[in-house]
């Protein structure tokens, strides 16, 4: 009888952790979201502001050009490193608590928008100028980054 208890307790604290966890994160996680938005609005607004109104565009297009290769390759390392932790994030929570997998579903949307939302211009925040071009560039690999990451992520047999 204690022994059925127990079991029985088990499972209802698996149940009441898995759902407190899944609120918790996909709150967190939508807050995070909110930020980048944010802040990727404001980052834009001043693009835009700052590549018009320079005199030096054409001038800094040519100087910077090694600027964007080394940027470029630094800024997909934050994106990848947070896919593969949410990446693990959701392998944990579908091992461990699979009945609730539409609770914690988020966990494979986060991978693609981290690649996309994460800040990459803290290398090259003083570029404003000449950078207008680059962020496309970078934003539309970080949509092939997405769908690569989402297919590996749901193709992926656990």
């Amino acid at each position: 009888m204690g022994r059925k208890v127990a079991i029985n307790l088990s499972i209802y604290l698996s149940i009441y952790l898995s759902i407190y966890l899944s609120i918790y994160y996909f709150l967190f996680f939508l807050l995070f979201i909110l930020f980048c938005f944010l802040f990727y609005f404001v980052f834009f607004c001043f693009l835009f502001i700052s590549t018009f109104l320079s005199f030096s565009f054409f001038f800094s297009i040519y100087f910077l050009v090694p600027f964007y290769i080394i940027s470029f390759i630094l800024s997909l390392f934050p994106g990848l490193f947070l896919s593969l932790l949410s990446f693990f994030l959701s392998f944990f929570f579908q091992r461990f608590f699979s009945p609730l997998y539409f609770l914690y579903s988020p966990f494979y949307v986060f991978p693609s928008l981290s690649c996309i939302l994460f800040p990459h211009f803290f290398l090259h925040f003083h570029f404003f100028s000449s950078l207008f071009h680059f962020h496309f560039i970078n934003f539309s690999l970080s949509l092939c980054l997405l769908f690569l990451t989402l297919c590996f992520v749901d193709c992926f047999p656990f």
